[in-house]
């Protein structure tokens, strides 16, 4: 996931509100995972699943800015799988 976010700070534009405040959330949420995970496994670690999920919850919405920014409006899944098949089946 930490990958992802990598990526998609090199792919959007940094210069619109709703991408800092997503990113700025983002890396609050891994932050915190990164000070939770000696707990993570203990019944005090919740803050560790509790900042996983935040980051995925923020990340659902980061795609159709990347996809309408770059490759016009079809999100990124919808032009890759196509793809996929074409290689599986042959055709």
């Amino acid at each position: 996931m930490f990958s992802a976010f990598g990526w998609l700070a090199n792919a959007v534009r940094p210069d619109r509100a709703r991408v800092r405040l997503l990113l700025v959330l983002a890396m609050t949420a891994f932050f915190v995972m990164g000070l939770d995970v000696p707990y993570a496994f203990e019944p005090e670690g919740w803050a560790f699943p509790a900042a996983y999920l935040a980051v995925v919850a923020i990340h659902w919405p980061c795609e159709p800015l990347v996809a309408g920014q770059r490759h016009g409006d079809l999100p990124h899944r919808a032009r890759v799988l196509p793809r996929h098949a074409e290689k599986r089946t042959g055709r």
